[in-house]
């Protein structure tokens, strides 16, 4: 079954496509209970991909489909860490520095290929006076190496405000996503004799309004809260 992207390319299956075995080392410290480091190592056997090649139809064509790699190993840092710059403005940060290799042969082009690559990730949150919060977020992932696809860098900034209404009961949000509409993807695949550069761009700036409303009566609910908790701690103890 052929499902076109449009008239030069295809996706299509692939019915020589086996399972992928990964095995996964990770070790992880925290400090001070907040802040996070973590290093890990995963080697896959017969890594399933994504590749563009050509078809077997000849002419222009070209066919999209999942295919078996050889290996792929993958070395990854992970940085996390929340602070607090301000009463009313908490940052939290992520950052991945990771470096994948894949080796393997398809379409008479044999593959030995690794990059360096990062991805970063910010949250802003911040308390603002009379029932008012805001969110500031963004996220940065630079080109990378997938099998035998190259893509470049591309992210994100997104927002959003908020306002407690009718002492606490009622929240009116609004969210606008990928502002600078950043996000699209364009990648090149490369072979011995053949290159093909692709673009990919969906609806991804998208603007959201909610209005939300908690009904019954709030301190009730805190109460059962409190008396939940109670009841945990006596069974805590009496084990």
């Amino acid at each position: 079954m052929r499902a076109y992207s449009d008239a030069t390319s295809y996706r299509a299956g692939n019915p020589d496509l086996v399972f992928q075995t990964s095995y996964n080392l990770e070790l992880t410290h925290t400090y001070r209970q907040k802040f996070t480091t973590s290093v890990a190592y995963a080697q896959t056997d017969q890594p399933i991909v994504n590749a563009v090649q050509p078809s077997e139809d000849g002419g222009r064509l070209v066919v999209n489909r999942d295919v078996n790699l050889k290996t792929q190993h993958y070395y990854a840092l992970t940085l996390d860490a929340p602070v607090e710059l301000a009463k009313w403005w908490m940052l939290n940060t992520n950052a991945v520095f990771y470096y994948s290799l894949f080796r393997g042969n398809l379409a008479g082009t044999s593959l030995d290929r690794g990059q360096p690559a990062f991805l970063f990730t910010a949250s802003n949150s911040f308390g603002l006076p009379h029932g008012w919060a805001a969110e500031l977020s963004g996220n940065y992932q630079s080109g990378e190496i997938w099998g035998f696809e190259k893509s470049r860098s591309r992210g994100q900034v997104a927002a959003g405000v908020q306002k407690s209404l009718w002492s606490k009961q009622g929240t009116l949000r609004l969210n606008v996503a990928d502002i600078f509409y950043t996000t699209p993807v364009q990648a090149t695949s490369t072979y011995n004799n053949f290159s093909e550069t692709f673009r990919a761009a969906q609806d991804t700036r998208v603007v959201t309004a909610s209005l939300a409303y908690r009904f019954g009566n709030s301190k009730v609910a805190a109460a059962r809260k409190r008396a939940v908790g109670a009841e945990e701690e006596l069974r805590r103890a009496g084990q």
